[in-house]
């Protein structure tokens, strides 16, 4: 009876064990040439095939790395549907590290020839002619040098963020901010960012919002939330500790996200939205799944475009290149491989007008392009 027992505690421990949460798995490193100079990062993606996702940008300390705070951060597994992305940062020079042995961060736009902000803006490029990146929820976080890029992020391409999340940073350029929903966390023991000066970052954020109220309102464990007239809120977490990463601020900065509602749906409340996408057509280009081969022009040295071409009874399919007007019908196999797995990448103005119609489906919707002009 023991023994049944015994298999019994076992075939128990092992069925717990099954079935407990795992975590997602180890990214994928990806590489870019930006300002020709070799950069990469971590891309956790939420799925195998792209599908319009949230996306977050996590930005190290100075002396981190991107294998390291994927670990400690986890927001991979905070919002397993999001887009998550650790980039890894560049040798900078610092008051700390004057020689510059050290992985770090601009820490104001138009420093160091806005390296950074350049590769923020080849990781957005490729995923979202992936077709990965929901506009509308692009968000940015880091710690401690990490943080105060986000602030020089923010400063230098707030168009694309839907709101940030800094941890025990500052900002050198606070003032010239426009209003952004922002979470800061901080320690009262800091000792490598004063606490002191974080408080007057965040009070000078909190007026940039238009947050009108002094007090604020308890919104979680630590936490202080203001409403903004400007739709803009403003979370402060205020822990005891010092400089380091606190571990219980990655699920409160996913909340905080997520209680960001896109800046489109936001506007539909009575007002109108323009959204600018300098791509004509459905999808930049026609690749196959299966192998290399992508739509070329015949002519010249660039893709074919995939638009949709409506009249009063079908829709069709075109391939046509922007450069020389030359036109082609779209293939229904593969030309070189002649498997059938086709597929748009990217996204062009008729596609983005589809999504849109899908996700707002009582807005009225008017495209103006050379298509329809």
């Amino acid at each position: 009876m023991n023994r049944i027992r015994s298999i019994l505690l076992v075939l128990g421990a092992l069925l717990a064990f099954v079935v407990a949460p795992i975590a997602r798995a180890e990214g994928q490193t990806r590489k870019w040439t930006v300002d020709g100079v070799e950069r990469e990062a971590i891309v956790h993606l939420p799925a195998k095939t792209a599908i319009k996702s949230p996306l977050i940008l996590a930005f190290h300390g100075h002396g981190g790395r991107a294998a390291n705070v994927q670990r400690t951060m986890l927001l991979q597994d905070e919002w397993p549907e999001a887009v998550v992305v650790y980039p890894q940062g560049l040798a900078t020079k610092t008051t700390r590290d004057p020689e510059g042995t050290k992985a770090g961060w601009q820490n104001r736009a138009g420093e160091f020839g806005d390296r950074d902000v350049h590769f923020v803006d080849a990781i957005l490029e490729s995923l979202r002619n992936e077709g990965w990146v929901d506009d509308a929820r692009v968000f940015a976080t880091g710690h401690s040098n990490g943080g105060g890029f986000t602030y020089a992020l923010w400063n230098a391409r707030p168009g694309i963020l839907t709101a940030v999340a800094p941890v025990a940073a500052g900002s050198l350029d606070v003032l010239k901010l426009t209003p952004l929903a922002c979470m800061h966390v901080a320690a009262r023991g800091d000792k490598i960012v004063p606490f002191a000066g974080q408080e007057r970052t965040m009070a000078a954020v909190r007026r940039i919002n238009g947050c009108t109220s002094d007090e604020g309102k308890p919104w979680a464990k630590d936490c202080t939330r203001w409403d903004s007239t400007k739709r803009a809120p403003c979370v402060a977490m205020i822990v005891d500790g010092g400089h380091e990463y606190p571990r219980e601020a990655p699920p409160l900065i996913v909340r905080f996200f997520k209680e960001q509602s896109p800046r489109v749906e936001q506007s539909l409340r009575g007002e109108q939205s323009l959204i600018f996408l300098n791509r004509r057509g459905y999808a930049p280009v026609l690749a196959c799944q299966s192998c290399a081969w992508v739509s070329s022009c015949p002519n010249c040295s660039v893709t074919l475009a995939l638009h949709a071409r409506m009249d009063s009874a079908t829709r069709g399919w075109q391939l046509i290149c922007h450069h020389c007007g030359h036109s082609d019908a779209v293939p229904r196999s593969c030309p070189a491989c002649g498997e059938v797995d086709l597929a748009p990448l990217g996204r062009g103005t008729q596609r983005l007008e589809e999504s849109i119609a899908t996700r707002f489906p009582s807005a009225r919707i008017v495209r103006i392009d050379r298509d329809t002009t």
